[in-house]
């Protein structure tokens, strides 16, 4: 589907695709031994702005991560005032993972006795701005919230979630009801037409993915199928391998039937399986939607999918640096290595 209107935001997003950080500067950033080596490196480069203006108030970590969050949301507001009208349903679904991650946040901090602030999120203009405030300010627990909630389109879900929360007292299902529902959500985006062949594979299989890694990680814990069923959104397009898989008899056998997906190493997943090593099944799946997000980038011509494609991938970069920071601090970077590297 060639649509004119992204003639502009095509050419803009491109531009901003060529200062994504390349693996030679990865590589250099996880060589170095100390982190103010890597912020050093971060001032040279396009994130320079962003640190230089964090450096006023914060230091180490902080100042890496303020810094990062700073040049994310001005990423993101940029693609945003670009895109075309028709474009922004979808990429307002898009960001809107960064809300419910908020939402996540604010429900744990509170859950653990901890009063969030505004410093804790990664705050996009909008909407969601202001309803964070409100629960910033709202000195309660988790009850308190549903007077705030239920004004927003997750009042519904989230009393559903407090329920189940008061007979577990495990407050992580409030944290799954979100996923759940952001992913109900991005589906319907996906299927209700309208979108370009490149960005509904891209936006599927991402979805698809997500359901693996929860299906496998599940299967190794023990869940029984029937409840499986119960935390899964069949929101890609491989609906009847999922569900092959929610009834394999292992996670090898699980695994085996992923072995005809073009974009993951069929030999390569096997050997983790057979280690038991889901972190390292999880990898493969991340490498092969950057892969897969880098092609719907180049690829696109006049269409939703290269912004779609950068916003990913934009994403990938800065939770890779995050995690080069943190991990050069505390000296555990070689661990880390390969899954930095897939990001680039």
């Amino acid at each position: 589907m060639v649509d004119l209107a992204y003639a502009y935001a095509n050419a803009r997003v491109k531009a901003m695709k060529d200062k994504l950080l390349d693996r030679d500067k990865v590589r250099e950033m996880m060589d170095v031994r100390t982190l103010p080596e890597v912020i050093e490196m971060l001032e040279e480069s396009p994130y320079k702005k962003h640190f230089v203006r964090a450096s006023t108030k914060h230091s180490g970590v902080e100042l890496v991560r303020k810094a990062l969050d700073s040049n994310l949301v001005e990423s993101f507001r940029k693609v945003w005032e670009f895109a075309p009208a028709k474009a922004k349903p979808v990429i307002a679904i898009l960001l809107q993972q960064w809300e419910i991650n908020n939402l996540k946040k604010a429900l744990a901090s509170k859950a653990l006795g901890r009063k969030p602030t505004m410093d804790d999120f990664i705050v996009l203009p909008g909407p969601g701005e202001v309803l964070l405030s409100k629960i910033v300010e709202n000195e309660g627990g988790l009850e308190d919230l549903s007077k705030i909630l239920d004004n927003t389109e997750y009042g519904q879900v989230y009393h559903k979630a407090l329920g189940e929360y008061k007979k577990s007292g495990d407050f992580r299902v409030m944290l799954s009801a979100l996923d759940d529902y952001y992913f109900r959500v991005l589906s319907r985006s996906v299927f209700s037409g309208g979108l370009d062949d490149l960005t509904r594979n891209f936006l599927s299989r991402k979805l698809d993915y997500a359901a693996v890694i929860a299906i496998l990680r599940m299967k190794q814990s023990g869940v029984q199928p029937s409840e499986m069923r119960k935390y899964l959104v069949y929101a890609g397009v491989r609906q009847q391998m999922l569900e092959k898989m929610i009834s394999a008899s292992s996670v090898p056998a699980a695994v085996e039937l992923m072995a005809g997906d073009v974009f993951v190493d069929p030999a390569v997943l096997k050997a983790k399986a057979d280690a038991k090593d889901i972190a390292a099944i999880e990898l493969e799946l991340e490498k092969a939607l950057l892969k897969l997000a880098r092609k719907t980038l180049s690829r696109s011509v006049l269409s939703l999918g290269a912004l779609v494609g950068f916003l990913f991938l934009k994403q990938e970069e800065v939770h890779s640096i995050r995690k080069i920071a943190y991990a050069t601090q505390f000296e555990v970077k070689q661990d880390l290595r390969d899954a930095v590297l897939a990001a680039v």
